[in-house]
């Protein structure tokens, strides 16, 4: 992968893990259910979680983050503003949405992933961040049968 495209793909990922936990933070600062008020907490701290990781992956492949504006922050904003929205939105409505954000991101991984010559630690860096999105959107779907 050239440099600049797999720069480019990072950052991209990394863009949209600070969006997405912006995001959770918002919702779950705004929100009087404590159902979904720990759900965007659990989020919230994952994708911090994520974008420290992240960071990390960029030193390692000697490059900088060039923060951009994302169609991320503007999808979870429609969701989380205003206030209101969250305080009467049912739980079901939320998690869908939360599954819906969180299966975007995945793209982005799949994206960069198909990718034969990334570094090994960057590749296990975001097969485990991959993995744990995945088994987040399941754990969501059972709560959400429940």
């Amino acid at each position: 992968m050239k440099g600049e495209e797999l720069f480019s793909k990072l950052d991209c990922i990394l863009e949209n893990s600070i969006d997405s936990e912006l995001g959770y933070y918002k919702i779950a600062k705004n929100t009087t259910n404590p159902l979904i008020q720990s759900i965007s907490n659990l989020k919230y701290s994952e994708r911090n979680n994520y974008t420290l990781e992240l960071k990390q992956c960029f030193l390692q492949i000697n490059a900088v983050p060039v923060r951009q504006s994302s169609k991320n922050r503007r999808e979870i904003s429609r969701w989380v503003n205003p206030k209101s929205i969250l305080n009467t939105t049912g739980l079901t409505m939320v998690i869908d949405e939360i599954i819906e954000s969180e299966k975007n991101s995945l793209k982005d991984y799949n994206d960069i992933l198909n990718r034969k010559d990334l570094p090994l630690r960057l590749r296990d860096t975001l097969e485990t961040q991959k993995s744990a999105i995945l088994n987040g959107i399941v754990k969501l779907r059972l709560r959400k049968e429940s």
